[in-house]
């Protein structure tokens, strides 16, 4: 179920969402063909990821049914030519019995949509009894060249840190950090297994000046708090960096745990408590010296348990 961007063969439509979709600079129109999708999913499950999208993406998904006898079944089938219909089954490898799913908007919202889509549209599936997925394969795959920098929700204008303000710009982008940061990739990687991430890490900075541009130029912080960083990488810190794996979600992969509660051998509660430890508490200064930990209680919280 790939997702693919059919944003050419509808350029010069006359249907308002797209043709407003498309106006946009980043504006694109995106498609998941499901297999089989037309066959066997219900009216309710086509309702659920139309749900799906509205109240978890605030978007709009649009539905077509492909027939068993090659007609559409969707509110854009009258307001399609048969050239573009043509070209969009062409683009998408969508034949009678398939479901095509399509988001129109900027890139950075059509693709979680659909990607949340197309993993809710298997689930659905598998429910009616279709086999969609293999629970005995193990799929790994490395997502990299993340970018370095995004917008800011609050201040488009702003950048700030895609993974955090230590990842290094990958080599082959490093000279645009001074004049287009906005393009730089990163060395930011995430280990994938089966659609979870089980491990992400990154290689860092290691150079000094580049460091404190980043913090003080583009990220708009005090590199001044940082003062211990600055000099280790002054005084000639190598090239770094690593991989943290959740090792939890990845037990629970391979022995295909409905739950990843299930394999871990301390589960919280919901609202975060250890029911083994009874964390968290309150810890006094007794217990508290072995370790030489003080700690300095706000006037307001001394001697409350729990704080």
């Amino acid at each position: 179920m790939q997702l693919v961007d059919v944003s050419e063969a509808l350029h010069g439509t006359g249907v308002g969402f797209l043709r407003e979709a498309l106006n946009k600079p980043e504006g694109c129109v995106q498609a998941v063909r499901v297999p089989a999708g037309a066959k066997h999913l219900k009216n309710k499950d086509l309702e659920t990821l139309k749900q799906t999208a509205r109240s978890q993406f605030n978007q709009e998904v649009s539905v077509v049914l492909l027939k068993a006898d090659g007609s559409w079944k969707s509110p854009l089938s009258k307001l399609l030519s048969d050239s573009v219909k043509q070209q969009l089954l062409q683009r998408t490898l969508a034949g009678a019995g398939d479901l095509l799913l399509l988001a129109a908007g900027a890139q950075e919202d059509v693709r979680p949509l659909l990607g949340k889509l197309r993993l809710q549209s298997a689930e659905l599936l598998e429910a009616q009894g279709v086999a969609v997925r293999d629970p005995s394969a193990f799929n790994f795959l490395w997502v990299v060249d993340f970018p370095l920098f995004l917008p800011k929700e609050e201040d488009p204008d702003q950048l700030e840190s895609a993974h955090h303000p230590f990842t290094a710009p990958h080599p082959d982008d490093a000279h645009l950090l001074y004049t287009q940061p906005h393009k730089v990739r990163s060395q930011h990687y995430d280990l994938v297994l089966n659609g979870c991430e089980i491990g992400g890490g990154s290689i860092r900075i290691h150079n000094a000046s580049m460091q404190r541009y980043v913090l003080e130029t583009i990220l708009k912080e005090d590199s001044s708090l940082l003062s211990h960083l600055m000099e280790a990488l002054d005084s000639g810190a190598p090239p770094h960096g690593g991989i943290a794996l959740g090792l939890d979600r990845l037990v629970s992969i391979i022995v295909g745990a409905p739950s990843i509660r299930d394999v871990i051998a301390f589960p919280k509660s919901f609202r975060g408590h250890d029911l083994m430890s009874g964390a968290p508490d309150f810890v006094s200064e007794e217990e508290l010296r072995p370790y030489h930990v003080s700690v300095n209680w706000p006037a307001e919280n001394q001697g409350v348990k729990g704080k």
